[in-house]
């Protein structure tokens, strides 16, 4: 749907009809789209918003890639800062 934001993060469920913007790190589903639930805990949320790692370079993000695929924590997200204030 046109003017339509999808926030960073967020899961869209298959075959979901979004008629409103969808909050950062949600999950949302169904015709229309409704939230679901947060992926992860408001504060964790933020962080990672803040740090924006989709927009470092490939060779930075290749560093993290293992830290990615864990559940972030405060400690993993103090490790993914770490290797971007290099």
């Amino acid at each position: 749907m046109s003017g339509v934001k999808i926030g960073s993060g967020s899961v869209i469920a298959a075959k979901s009809v979004v008629v409103k913007d969808v909050a950062p790190y949600s999950i949302v589903g169904g015709n229309p789209a409704r939230h679901i639930k947060n992926r992860f805990p408001q504060h964790i949320s933020q962080q990672l918003l803040k740090i924006k790692w989709w927009e470092k370079s490939d060779e930075d993000i290749n560093k993290i890639v293992p830290l990615l695929r864990q559940q972030p924590t405060d400690d993993i997200l103090s490790q993914i800062k770490a290797v971007f204030m290099h």
